[in-house]
């Protein structure tokens, strides 16, 4: 959805799309992974390293992610102007930056656990 807003028009319905999605797919889907995470990890006697890196790597992207909510909340209200709007989804560009550690995190529990 964000590679699709690339002019002033595209980026408003980005910015009014990604509003509705995240509260109601995005932010239940990894709240419902960190507390299975949580719940699983207090099931475990004893934590490898190798449990520590997908619990570091996975954390890590959890708390991305919700980072990214906050510039998506506050592109959605903010939005006054297309230079704001810009702002906010460069901001929202760098968590994608979370993406390789989930993945990582989901390879490790995958293959290696």
């Amino acid at each position: 959805m964000e590679l699709y807003a690339n002019n002033p028009s595209r980026r408003e319905m980005a910015a009014k799309i990604h509003a509705w999605s995240d509260p109601l797919f995005e932010l239940p889907a990894v709240s419902v992974i960190l507390l299975s995470g949580l719940w699983m990890l207090s099931r475990v006697e004893h934590v490898s390293a190798l449990l520590w890196l997908k619990i570091a790597l996975g954390g890590g992207a959890i708390l991305i992610n919700y980072w990214c909510y906050s510039f998506v909340f506050r592109r959605a209200r903010d939005s006054a102007s297309d230079e704001q709007r810009i702002h906010w989804t460069r901001c929202i560009a760098w968590t994608g930056l979370a993406i390789p550690p989930a993945i990582a995190a989901f390879m490790i529990g995958k293959f290696l656990l």
